[in-house]
C-alpha cells in the first residue's frame, strides 16, 4: 500500500457500474544513495545508432526512501568512442515484492560529448530523470526529478541524492 503520500487528486478514469475510482497520488521524494559502477567495451547490439566501439557504463546499488521503502537500483548507459556521442541512461528501481518502477535520465540530451575516461573523468554529475511506468504498484507511474551524483574515482562508487515528484495511480475503494 501506499505511505508518504502528498495529496490525492485529479480523477482518471470511473468505469460505469465500478465501486472503485482510479486517482492519482502525487509524492515528493527525497532520497540519497550509493551505487556501485562498472564500464567496459561492447558489441553494439542493439544501440545501432552508435558508431563502434561502444563503451557500456552499469551502476548497481541499493538504499532505503521513506517513500519506497528499500529498493535496489540498475542504470545504464551507452555512448561511441569514435565520436563520443551518448544514448540515454536507463534503468529501473525495484523493491522486495517484485514492483519496478522505469526510469529515464535525460543526460546527454544536451550535447555532452563522453569520453573514453567517463565516469572516471568527473567528480560531480547532474541530471534531471524522468519515471515512465513499471510493473506492480507502479505500473501508470510518471514524474520528474533531478539526480546529483558525486563520483568516487578511486573505488569506483557513485553518491547519489535525488529530488523527485513521483505520480501513481491508485484505485479508491467505496462502500458498495
Amino acid at each position: 500500500m501506499l505511505t508518504g503520500c502528498v495529496s490525492c487528486n485529479d480523477n482518471v478514469d470511473y468505469p460505469a457500474g465500478s465501486s472503485d475510482m482510479l486517482k492519482t497520488a502525487k509524492i515528493s521524494m527525497d532520497t540519497e544513495f550509493m551505487t556501485s559502477f562498472t564500464t567496459g567495451i561492447i558489441d553494439k547490439g542493439s544501440n545501432t545508432e552508435l558508431n563502434s566501439p561502444v563503451c557500456r557504463l552499469e551502476q548497481y546499488g541499493s538504499g532505503t526512501d521513506a517513500v519506497l521503502g528499500t529498493f535496489n537500483i540498475y542504470l545504464t548507459c551507452c555512448w561511441s568512442l569514435a565520436d563520443g556521442l551518448h544514448s540515454c541512461t536507463e534503468g529501473f528501481i525495484s523493491d522486495p515484492e517484485g514492483n519496478i518502477l522505469n526510469i529515464r535520465c535525460k543526460d546527454g540530451e544536451d550535447g555532452v560529448v563522453f569520453t573514453a575516461d567517463f565516469p572516471l573523468d568527473q567528480t560531480y554529475i547532474c541530471s534531471e530523470f524522468e519515471f515512465t511506468g513499471g510493473t506492480g504498484k507502479f505500473e501508470g507511474a510518471s514524474g520528474m526529478g533531478v539526480m546529483k551524483c558525486d563520483v568516487k574515482n578511486a573505488t569506483y562508487f557513485m553518491v547519489h541524492h535525488w529530488e523527485a515528484d513521483l505520480t501513481l495511480l491508485v484505485t479508491e475503494k467505496f462502500p458498495g
